[in-house]
């Protein structure tokens, strides 16, 4: 039976002689090693205090021990503990991700606390109400008992030219939380320029909220378009990481002379508040993604999907994201050819396609403010990114690419669209779930 683990681990590093962990003191069968952690872990999840930790110990394992012994399993296994938070920078980035998802400023900072704890970051509240109170001094007041919401202000946004600002950010209407079907999830990244209003960049991704991917498909904006814009504005979540790292690095490189003081080359805003891609967000929503949306969650409801079932979910991202990228290149198409309605009152042109304005902006009194990008500088700035370029973007392995496109030509290579996606995935299913000896 496994035996005190402190003891143990003294026998490991040559200090102790007690290779079976037993201190001549009957505390009670001591459960595997593993579990143990994981009981920890939980309690700091749940934030115990010292003596519920030690009575749940004793109800779930009829283990007894004492606060010291306790606290040395904690240190022993590096059980988060408020006492010892995150360093500053670590602690305040894992806060403004927590702020960014609370688009309606709701989650006061006891609410974020026990979120963060649940993810076992374990910060003061102190901590967040500091953070919080920096980063949205009016949040506090919008939370008070009795207080209206403000309606987001108005205003006219301003330009000089194409590629003076770029906004991007994520859209969340095709994942998990929307489709609630199981884990599968569909998030899309996109890029829209401030000044043509044109959509230069929509892609489907398989974690939009993972910096690696997201850093990814900047570098392949870059290297599509060989040029990085004055400005880059995202949201203020964690995905935004090698953005905020690369775009100052390349401003330097390739545009020496420009003041970052003075003209920043990257800057974080809160969803709400990053408008030209929130109002692209919902044009797609009108023109393709609520449609999208009824055609996805029908699988479910017909009983053809079910999502407890590995295959169905590899199945899933082998039909659905192409149909899902073909859709975002086609709303791209059409929105940048389609002619903006004439208005009076803005500062940018109107009346006009946002690809005739954002393929020659001098004809229509603006500028093309781009700063080129060498491909060198693209690739050279890749390698640092942890995670492979084709992981990153894979919905599925290689080999289950492999057979599924094999079963798919055994049924005649049929054609696959939005409407027909879920006959063709019943077909291909009766194929593959016998044969991985699924009944």
């Amino acid at each position: 039976m496994p035996g005190n683990p402190l003891l143990k681990h003294k026998q490991r590093s040559g200090t102790g002689k007690n290779p079976a962990g037993r201190n001549g003191t009957d505390n009670g069968e001591w459960p595997e090693e593993a579990v143990l952690i994981d009981k920890l872990m939980d309690f700091a999840r749940r934030e115990l205090t010292i003596e519920k930790r030690l009575k749940e110990l004793q109800e779930a394992f009829g283990l007894t021990i004492g606060k010291s012994t306790l606290s040395k399993l904690n240190k022993l296994y590096s059980v988060p503990s408020v006492r010892k938070p995150p360093p500053n920078e670590v602690s305040q980035q894992l806060i403004l991700n927590q702020m960014s998802e609370d688009i309606t400023r709701r989650r006061g900072p006891t609410r974020t606390k026990v979120l963060l704890a649940m993810k076992g970051h374990l910060i003061p509240r102190s901590r967040i109400r500091e953070v919080m109170r920096t980063n949205d001094p009016d949040g506090a007041e919008s939370r008070f008992p009795g207080h209206k919401l403000k309606p987001i202000p108005r205003g006219r946004l301003i330009a000089m030219g194409t590629w003076e600002e770029i906004h991007v950010d994520g859209h969340e209407k095709l994942t998990a939380s929307s489709i609630r079907m199981g884990s599968v999830s569909l998030p899309i990244y996109g890029y829209r320029d401030k000044w043509s209003g044109a959509a230069l960049l929509l892609r489907v991704v398989p974690d939009a909220r993972h910096a690696d991917p997201i850093g990814h498909i900047f570098l392949d904006f870059i290297k599509e378009y060989g040029a990085i814009p004055q400005k880059l504005t995202s949201d203020k979540g964690s995905e935004t990481k090698w953005m905020k790292e690369f775009m100052p690095e390349l401003k330097t490189l390739f545009a020496p002379d420009i003041d970052q003081d003075l003209y920043p080359a990257y800057v974080a805003l809160k969803s709400v508040h990053n408008i030209p891609i929130e109002n692209l967000w919902h044009q797609w929503l009108e023109h393709s993604g609520n449609n999208l949306h009824q055609h996805i969650v029908k699988g479910q409801e017909c009983g053809v999907y079910l999502a407890h079932l590995d295959l169905h979910q590899n199945l899933f991202y082998w039909i659905w994201p192409p149909l899902i990228q073909q859709a975002l290149d086609e709303f791209a198409e059409y929105w940048n050819m389609h002619k903006v309605r004439n208005q009076k009152n803005k500062f940018m042109p109107s009346g006009i396609s946002p690809f005739e304005l954002f393929k020659d902006p001098t004809i229509h009194g603006g500028q093309r403010l781009s700063i080129p990008v060498n491909p060198e500088a693209v690739e050279e700035l890749r390698s640092r990114i942890p995670m492979d370029h084709d992981v990153a973007m894979a919905f599925i392995t290689q080999e289950f690419n492999v057979w599924a496109f094999s079963v798919y030509e055994q049924l005649g290579s049929p054609e696959c669209s939005v409407e027909t996606a879920w006959d063709l995935f019943a077909a291909m299913s009766q194929v593959m779930l016998p044969a991985a000896g699924i009944q």
